[in-house]
């Protein structure tokens, strides 16, 4: 079931630039439009005592208004009692959502800060099913300045301070970023997040389709819930933080369990970020060159960022922004040098690499008909794209032309990403092993289908 898209405002919100576009499953529920219960009593008198006990105990009646909560408001409900709490659990375990939103603004600078973080967690909270994974694409200037952008974001300061110390102890780049660590509170439990930020946007507008915005200010977000028979997870490759040359190299196997990648032959994706480009000597160079060869038909995909970092739910303190949800850990994963999801199960995953070569909205469209014979379903299908920061309207001479062919080939399909300083991927679709996993002014994109339909003789 599709829900409505375009701006999203309450009441007398001033209208930002953005879009909202989510997709249900069978299971959706009311997503296009609200209903209201109105009780109308005088100032003597009090509900009825019946209203309670029917509150208490019908079952039917309970499920039937829980339908029409978001995940934020069945948390709520879940603390209330008992039996309230196993109506939440039973609604919420049948939905199935893929959500997407995002709010640009070319001028940069030109509105209020404030209102793309309010707007941001607004949309976070309003999320009709509990999201398994949230990958949050951010520009520089929210990355570098959260605190102009949310209210209760503290950290900024102390971020910037410890980062300039370990560039100075180390000569690398911190891991997880104040501004990850402060979203997680934002997210139900259980949720990972993914937060990638770079020079530029690529977003799906409901109207317009995916849009390339190589400069602007502004975020794009992805919601996935959990499909049946699917695990998302993340990992970490982490490097020593003063490598030595004679050190002894672990091998492929090693850096794989220690990278928490789980059974590599079962994935189907793989899509890794870095805040630098990874060393010849580096465990992610040797991890990603093992994937590569030994696994040629894993789709993989990625990009170098300005920052990133991921958030896994691990950690016993609580917080009050979000019903049940734990602070995130505070220290930084200082050693890490790559990280990202891995998606396994019933999944079907392709990707594709745009070269040097291929310039033009006809080429880019003969290239990108290759993933046509991709198996798209409406609402449990989803791409990302990974461009160079120098991959846009000065190389195509042209405004938008990946996106528009992509909205061409795929209608409906929503297609996220960001502009890097260097992109990860392979071409599922060639025949030729792969020599690298690293590009430079490319775009890298993937398609990733949840729940696809059986091949033939696959079919029961």
């Amino acid at each position: 079931m599709e829900a409505l898209g375009g701006p999203v405002t309450r009441g007398k919100r001033r209208r930002l630039e953005g879009s909202g576009h989510s997709a249900a499953g069978p299971s959706g529920g009311p997503s296009s439009h609200k209903i209201a219960f109105k009780l109308q009593l005088t100032e003597d008198e009090a509900a009825p005592e019946w209203i309670g006990d029917v509150l208490r105990s019908n079952q039917l009646i309970v499920a039937k208004i829980f339908e029409y909560l978001g995940v934020y408001g069945l948390s709520r409900a879940a603390r209330v009692c008992r039996f309230w709490r196993r109506c939440a659990q039973q609604a919420a375990r049948n939905r199935q959502m893929i959500k997407h939103f995002n709010v640009i603004n070319l001028d940069v600078g030109g509105l209020d800060r404030k209102l793309f973080g309010r707007e941001l967690v607004r949309s976070l909270r309003e999320c009709y099913a509990a999201p398994s994974l949230v990958m949050i694409f951010t520009t520089k200037h929210m990355a570098d300045e959260g605190s102009k952008y949310f209210d209760d974001f503290t950290g900024s300061r102390e971020e910037f301070s410890r980062n300039v110390r370990k560039l100075q102890r180390t000569g690398k780049l911190a891991y997880n970023s104040a501004l990850s660590n402060y979203l997680s509170t934002k997210l139900p439990p259980g949720s990972l997040l993914q937060l990638c930020s770079g020079w530029g946007l690529t977003v799906t507008d409901a109207v317009d389709g995916p849009i390339e915005h190589e400069d602007c200010e502004g975020f794009a977000a992805i919601c996935i819930s959990q499909f049946p028979n699917v695990k998302i997870r993340t990992f970490s490759v982490r490097e020593p933080c003063r490598p030595s040359e004679g050190r002894v190299r672990p091998s492929a196997c090693q850096l794989i369990h220690a990278a928490a990648l789980g059974d590599v032959k079962d994935a189907k994706a793989v899509i890794a970020f870095s805040k630098e480009a990874p060393e010849p000597i580096s465990n992610a160079m040797h991890l990603m060159d093992a994937l590569v060869k030994d696994y040629p038909k894993l789709a993989i995909a990625g990009a170098t960022l300005l920052s990133h970092g991921v958030y896994e739910p691990y950690s016993t303190q609580q917080d009050s922004s979000w019903p049940g949800r734990s602070k995130p850990d505070q220290s930084p994963h200082a050693e890490v040098g790559l990280c990202g999801i891995v998606i396994e199960g019933d999944v079907k995953a392709a990707s594709i690499v745009l070269g040097h070569d291929c310039r033009g909205s006809e080429a880019v469209k003969e290239k990108m008909s290759e993933l046509k014979s991709f198996p798209v379903i409406h609402g449990r299908t989803v791409g990302f794209m990974f461009s160079c920061c120098g991959r846009g309207q000065c190389f195509h001479l042209g405004v938008n032309v990946e996106g528009s062919v992509f909205g061409e080939l795929f209608p409906g399909v929503p297609l996220m990403g960001v502009f890097g300083s260097g992109e990860f991927g392979v071409d599922t679709f060639s025949d030729v092993p792969p020599a690298d996993f690293r590009f430079s002014y490319t775009s890298v994109i993937m398609l990733i289908t949840f729940n696809p339909p059986p091949e033939d003789g696959q079919a029961n």
